[in-house]
């Protein structure tokens, strides 16, 4: 049995007679002109950023997924860097939000605003989303960046130190 974790990145034991849900999720990290990353805050984590992404629904192609998803989140169209996703993750984890246990297979994207970064939405309100903000990673990542986003932005530091 793999290891589940929750939203906070603790151990968590799966229930043997408590389904395991399959989901496919795609997030881009997206870097503006000055090099910052967008950041959502995500009201399930509300002291923690995250990269916008989400769930690909059924019957979905997984890049208008993510537009779909980019765009409900921070009202931004991105322009990819490729079709191919640029690092992938296979997560066990329980969600407090769904009460759910979930194996997903992250898809990440890289991505820049295809149109002004004044287009951002105003979250306040929003039920899923509660900010967006772009985040220097230049002289480190955020302390507060999630543990599910933490490794995409550690790797993608690394991939552009290595230019």
């Amino acid at each position: 049995m793999p290891q589940f974790i929750d939203t906070r990145m603790r151990p968590i034991e799966k229930p043997a007679d408590v389904p395991i849900h399959w989901r496919v999720g795609v997030y881009a990290i997206i870097v503006n002109d000055a090099g910052e990353i967008l950041f959502v805050t995500p009201h399930w984590s509300p002291s923690q950023l995250e990269i916008p992404g989400g769930g690909v629904e059924e019957g979905e192609e997984m890049l208008a997924a993510l537009r779909r998803e980019v765009a409900e989140e921070t009202g931004l169209t991105i322009s990819l860097e490729s079709d191919e996703p640029h690092f992938t993750r296979e997560l066990f984890y329980y969600s407090d939000f769904t009460g759910k246990y979930y194996h997903q297979i992250m898809l990440v994207y890289l991505a820049k605003p295809a149109g002004p970064c004044t287009d951002l939405l105003d979250r306040e309100g929003q039920a899923e989303i509660i900010s967006t903000a772009w985040v220097s990673v230049t002289g480190g990542i955020p302390e507060h960046c999630h543990g599910f986003s933490r490794p995409f932005i550690e790797r993608y530091r690394t991939s552009r130190q290595s230019r």
